[in-house]
């Protein structure tokens, strides 16, 4: 009887402790999981801190609140995918090449030479031209092999941009020196 009470105590030791260390992305994620992503939308979106939560840990590029995004967006209305993709842009200009993939995929997967390309009417944190400024500035770094193509692809696209900001403008063309 004693191992027996040993073990349940050590079990429920053990319980508690998995139960501090979840990651409250990892919850999202398991809650897309078994609830779906749209009820787990609107439960996130009916507790404002946790949506705050979600919201800066993506908009911080982490990797787990990333995937939790990812597997929000299919259930997201409206305002929630519009926070969501808020809060993705943010995470492209810290971690580019932790999102990149992702929004190839999602934001211009109708046309891939379209990638990193927008238009002036674009709503990103800053203004599109701070904005593919600051993503041209975090593309500076060296991309991981698997992503040179990519990078590429994108820094074309920064570039179409800026032509087409300055073009639209009457300003001078500042987007020489980008491939």
């Amino acid at each position: 009887m004693k191992r027996l009470i040993a073990v349940l105590l050590a079990v429920l030791a053990m319980s508690a402790s998995l139960a501090r260390t979840t990651h409250p992305a990892d919850l999202v994620v398991a809650q897309v999981r078994g609830q779906g992503a749209e009820a787990a939308v609107k439960d996130i979106w009916s507790h404002p801190a946790r949506v705050r939560q979600l919201l800066r840990g993506i908009g911080r590029g982490d990797g787990r609140w990333l995937r939790a995004g990812e597997a929000l967006i299919p259930g997201a209305d409206a305002g929630a995918a519009e926070d969501l993709e808020d809060a993705f842009a943010k995470a492209l200009l810290i971690r580019p090449y932790a999102v990149l993939p992702w929004l190839q995929q999602h934001w211009w997967a109708s046309s891939p030479p379209q990638t990193c390309v927008f238009d002036k009417d674009s709503e990103v944190p800053g203004g599109v031209r701070r904005y593919v400024e600051g993503l041209r500035q975090a593309l500076s770094q060296p991309a991981p092999p698997p992503l040179e193509s990519l990078r590429g692809a994108c820094l074309r696209g920064i570039s179409a941009t800026l032509r087409s900001l300055s073009a639209s403008s009457g300003e001078p063309d500042d987007a020489a020196g980008v491939p």
